[in-house]
């Protein structure tokens, strides 16, 4: 599990933190006003892991009951 890249930045005038985990980049108000939870991200990785999994498994029987009724009723 990697540590989130932070980084100060700009934008529309307003001083944020730039937090990168993964493919996904989240703006902080530096006053750090939103609450970010760094252990958790085990957590949400599994959960995309898991999210992921089932959509290959629905997708994969969705196509086995399609191929089998166009089998039954050609």
């Amino acid at each position: 599990m990697a540590t989130p890249d932070v980084k100060d930045v700009t934008y529309n005038g307003v001083d944020y933190q730039l937090l990168t985990e993964g493919k996904a980049n989240i703006l902080f108000p530096k006053n750090n006003e939103v609450f970010y939870n760094p252990v958790q991200q085990f957590n949400r990785d599994m959960s995309i892991a898991a999210i992921k999994t089932w959509r290959d498994v629905m997708k994969d029987e969705v196509k086995a009951r399609w191929d089998k009724k166009l089998k039954k009723n050609p």
